[in-house]
């Protein structure tokens, strides 16, 4: 049995910031660690994420594959994952890969029951397929994610889900139904 070494958070953190390489050791070291103390550091590892994509996309990569890796073995980060590499990835230009991610992360909160999860990475997903060339699966997954929000009442995802349906509409050049989504 690995045990893991007497790191603290914030040296395990660093440990994750530095994408490691994948040395078993480590690894397993890690995934030895209590698992509120690996969820928290997973927060902090997606939260590194999703800042560099702000500011730096191209760092935000590394970082994000760290975080799949590291989040391997725990169920409760089966979507969260895949989707924040996918965001990632999408930042960076690489939106045909990013929707095998998003995708993976679709079908775990499917399968999972969590019909808002799986809303909001249709809603992410509108915006990477127009951008991976594919405006008419924007859409269909733009339909699916809609009827969620309606359904919750969530108004604020429906009215970013239409501003992303306003682009595909733009870019496609039919610029009354993209007036529509946006208003």
């Amino acid at each position: 049995e690995t045990t893991a070494p007497e790191m603290s958070l914030e040296e395990w953190q660093a440990w994750l910031s530095g994408a490691p390489s994948p040395d078993e050791d480590s690894w397993q070291a890690f995934a030895a660690l209590p698992e509120e103390q690996r969820d928290q550091l997973l927060n902090l590892q997606r939260a590194e994420v999703l800042q560099a994509v702000r500011t730096s996309p191209p760092a935000a990569l590394p970082l994000a594959n760290c975080l799949v890796h590291a989040s391997r073995g725990t169920d409760a980060w089966g979507g969260l994952a895949p989707r924040t590499l996918g965001v990632a990835l999408h930042f960076n230009g690489r939106s045909q890969e990013a929707v095998e991610h998003f995708s993976v992360a679709l079908a775990w909160y499917e399968e999972h029951d969590e019909q808002l999860e799986a809303a909001r990475v249709q809603r992410s997903l509108v915006d990477v397929y127009q951008m991976s060339g594919n405006s008419e699966r924007a859409l269909e997954v733009a339909a699916a994610a809609r009827t969620t929000f309606e359904a919750r009442g969530e108004r604020t995802l429906l009215a970013q889900l239409e501003c992303n349906v306003g682009n595909v509409h733009f870019r496609l050049d039919r610029y009354g139904a993209a007036r529509e989504h946006y208003e």
